[in-house]
């Protein structure tokens, strides 16, 4: 089909390149440029539509209470 002239053109050019690629390569090599090719469709499709966006970060502070050590001994108890 004319949509996969330029992996057609890709291909030809590594068998021109490479005179020792295998067959095996060159499907490795198709199918990786035809997956490309799909995951670039996909996101000109999708226009930032399914983005996600940070709109403020903030910072926040430890909330853990420090407490004073009491001044009872260890023989002491509360009453």
């Amino acid at each position: 089909s004319p949509n996969d002239a330029a992996v057609r053109l890709k291909l030809l050019n590594k068998i021109e390149t490479e005179p020792n690629v295998t067959v095996a390569k060159l499907v490795e090599e198709c199918n990786h440029l035809r997956n490309l090719k799909h995951d670039t469709e996909m996101v000109q499709q999708s226009g930032g539509r399914d983005s996600l966006e940070v709109d403020k970060v903030a910072a926040k502070q430890n909330s853990r209470s420090t407490f004073a050590q009491s001044d009872r001994s260890p023989d002491k108890q509360p009453a």
